[in-house]
């Protein structure tokens, strides 16, 4: 970072996309759309019933149909 009168200049720039979606198809959609990923809300919707399985075949859905190359985030609380 640089600064010039004051203001700052960043050289890179992060963008993030809140988007609900349980099929993942909208999600992965934002992949592609100029920002750097969507965030995962997926693990939001654990309850008291779900054990590690259960919390595992869903981050394991999550990175079967992410993009090859991009970064994955699961949002807890």
């Amino acid at each position: 970072m640089s600064t010039t009168n004051n203001h700052c200049l960043f050289t890179f720039r992060f963008m993030v996309m809140e988007i609900y979606d349980e099929e993942l198809v909208e999600s992965m959609k934002y992949y592609h759309s100029g920002a750097h990923m969507p965030f995962n809300f997926l693990l939001t919707y654990i309850t008291e019933t779900w054990g590690g399985k259960e919390i595992a075949a869903e981050i394991n859905r999550w990175m079967d149909k992410m993009p090859e190359g991009k970064w994955p985030n699961f949002v807890v609380s």
